[in-house]
């Protein structure tokens, strides 16, 4: 428990160091506020509930994932227009750690959809599937929002603390945006 929690006050400390860059950067007191908000309370729902387990199983996951949303919608003030989120779960295990850096990329991910995708979409949707095959683990996040050129669009702190979690976790990203949407694949070993 000692490892774990050290390990993840480092997370929030990089987590809060980006924050202070955004600020430097221009961006809003309430915006950083909000989205650090968030990204504690994924550490701290997970902490609550399964805080003396190595591996987490299935249920567990899902009831996770679930209130990881729940907080979302909840929080974000663009959300208004926002019925209910897709959750398709089927993992065996899962290290807790690598479960924790999902509950901070789901919050990015859902914040990012409701601060830029769903300006002018009359019915969005979220779609999270979490599926594991041996060993390896396939996290697929996506919304019907507007997308975005993923070559041109600048790369933010949202995007930044994915990219860090994804390489915590030793896997690899793959983005795909048009006008249907966003997409994001994310591979690791369980």
């Amino acid at each position: 428990v000692k490892h774990r929690v050290k390990n993840n006050l480092q997370s929030t400390i990089g987590i809060l160091d980006f924050q202070i860059e955004q600020f430097y950067n221009g961006k809003s007191i309430e915006d950083i506020t909000l989205s650090t908000q968030n990204r504690l309370k994924s550490i701290a729902v997970l902490h609550d509930k399964l805080l003396n387990k190595n591996h987490i199983v299935n249920q567990d996951i899902k009831k996770y994932f679930h209130e990881i949303i729940e907080l979302n919608i909840q929080s974000n003030t663009n959300t208004k227009k926002m019925n209910d989120v897709n959750l398709l779960c089927n993992v065996s295990n899962l290290d807790m750690d690598k479960l924790m850096y999902l509950g901070i990329i789901t919050s990015e991910l859902m914040t990012n959809s409701f601060k830029y995708a769903f300006e002018k979409i009359e019915k969005p949707e979220i779609t999270i599937e979490i599926t594991q095959t041996g060993n390896n683990v396939l996290f697929i996040y996506a919304d019907n929002g507007k997308g975005f050129d993923v070559h041109k669009t600048k790369k933010g702190t949202g995007m930044t603390i994915i990219e860090g979690l994804v390489s915590q976790m030793q896997g690899a990203y793959k983005i795909h945006a048009d006008n249907n949407g966003t997409k994001i694949n994310i591979n690791f070993k369980s």
